[in-house]
């Protein structure tokens, strides 16, 4: 289910829908926390990605940095 999140959160961030973005990926950041999983780090950097679209590098710097 997590990296279904991440991948509705990659078709809403290239729709240009990017707070409907933003959610799937924290669900799917969040739930791949919850169990441990590496692929966590891809929900990070989707998320880091969105801030970087948004002119919020600084917010995209720390996101990615925290990969």
């Amino acid at each position: 289910m997590a990296l279904t999140l991440n991948a509705l959160g990659d078709h809403y961030r290239v729709t240009g829908e990017r707070a409907r973005a933003v959610e799937m990926y924290r669900d799917s950041l969040r739930e791949l926390d919850t169990i441990g999983s590496v692929e966590a780090r891809y929900a990070e950097v989707n998320l880091a990605i969105v801030a970087c679209e948004e002119g919020r590098l600084d917010l995209a710097r720390e996101t990615a940095a925290a990969c």
